[in-house]
């Protein structure tokens, strides 16, 4: 194995031997046969996501849902929790000098917001991670890792790995080994690609902002109250014999007029004109559409944080407080676990390309006390 290719941007992939029996070389031909017929369809496997397929395959759509407030806002809390989580490392194996090295690397990957971006996985479904790795004078390290776009990568019938090297690339290359981390929520055997968050968000975040768009025109053609004015038949005839002027001047002369008390807030008349406010739109009507936002809001907020109360503080609902409580630490555990396996498997990698095949070291993430210091960190812990 040519470890230098794990460096180089445009290397070719790294291709692992494949055992073949000798049943599986005497019915090649007909496997290949069996296969061929469904090989135009079957070479890449896109992503079910009934919102990625209803918008094209394009991951675009969730980060626009990203970008909304309030998604933004239950994002931050719930990743925030994650990120004020000390960690050690289990040395398991590791002698002395290698947990020294990540110690050092660690340090360097968190505080370049390393859960954050693996907590992109619990939003998109799935998110590719590139190491770049450094080669030092003895060991190769991890020094940067890089968010890449998910539509760059793929996953074949065959459920391999796959990314593709440019636009005209249709069918995609195998990954090279150790050189991107894949972390996925919700994945199963029939989707690798995982299922985010944003996907459930998309339809909530997309009636609130409708019925808020509905809210501002609602507001600005009935919020504000319309004059109505009623001239009466002796103005009118006035008027007319005064001026010799048709209905319709007398209408615009006087419509011109109420125009100037919307401004100045003073009218002069003559007397027959009877003005009136008309109230144009009720409280009721406009409620429909304030109830339709806070219910998107509240299932945002279990989606996110587990009960609606993680997002509002109550009077009176100290019950309810403690069980979002408990259903909000469910969920920070979740985010903990899917930081750790990711981060284990970065370990593991890197125990084999210096050290060979004997059991990694790991991290684990906890909560500070005070019975711990936080320059224990550069210290081990023994399983």
């Amino acid at each position: 194995m040519k470890l230098f290719n794990i460096f180089k941007k445009d290397s070719p992939p790294m291709m692992g031997d494949v055992a073949t029996s000798p049943d599986a070389k005497k019915n090649k031909s007909l496997s290949t046969d069996l296969i061929k017929v469904f090989d135009d369809y079957l070479e890449s496997m896109p992503n079910p996501d009934t919102i990625l397929v209803k918008e094209g395959s394009k991951y675009e759509v969730f980060s626009k849902i990203l970008h909304d407030e309030y998604i933004s806002g239950i994002s931050s809390a719930r990743i925030g929790v994650s990120k004020s989580f000390e960690w050690k490392i289990i040395a398991n194996e590791a002698n002395d000098e290698e947990i020294q090295i990540i110690n050092t690397f660690t340090d360097n990957l968190w505080m370049n917001n390393l859960p954050e971006k693996i907590f992109h996985a619990i939003n998109y479904g799935n998110q590719p991670l590139e190491i770049i790795w450094h080669m030092g004078d003895k060991y190769i390290v991890p020094n940067i890792i890089k968010l890449r776009s998910q539509e760059k990568f793929t996953y074949d019938s065959d459920f391999v790995f796959k990314y593709f090297k440019d636009t005209s690339d249709t069918d995609g290359s195998p990954v090279p080994d150790y050189k991107i981390l894949m972390p996925t929520y919700n994945a199963t055997p029939d989707n690798p690609y995982g299922n985010g968050n944003l996907s459930k968000a998309f339809w909530p975040v997309t009636f609130i902002k409708k019925s808020f768009d509905y809210w501002i025109i609602f507001a600005e053609q009935y919020g504000i109250p319309k004059l109505e004015a009623v001239i009466s038949t002796a103005l009118r005839q006035q008027l007319v014999q005064k001026g010799d002027q048709k209905d319709a001047d007398i209408l615009s002369h006087i419509e011109d007029n109420l125009a100037k008390l919307i401004q100045n807030g003073i009218l002069t008349h003559f007397e027959g004109i009877d003005i009136k406010t008309l109230s144009m739109g009720s409280a009721n009507q406009i409620k429909v559409f304030d109830d339709l936002r806070q219910a998107c809001e509240k299932r945002l907020s279990v989606l996110y944080l587990g009960h609606e109360s993680g997002a509002k503080s109550t009077a009176g609902e100290l019950g309810n407080q403690n069980q979002a409580g408990l259903v909000m630490g469910h969920l920070i555990l979740e985010n903990n676990t899917l930081i750790e396996n990711t981060y284990n498997q970065l370990l593991e990698w890197f125990h084999v390309l210096n050290y060979g095949d004997t059991t990694p070291p790991k991290i684990k993430l906890y909560q500070q006390d005070d019975t711990i210091s936080l320059k224990n960190k550069a210290d081990y812990f023994a399983v």
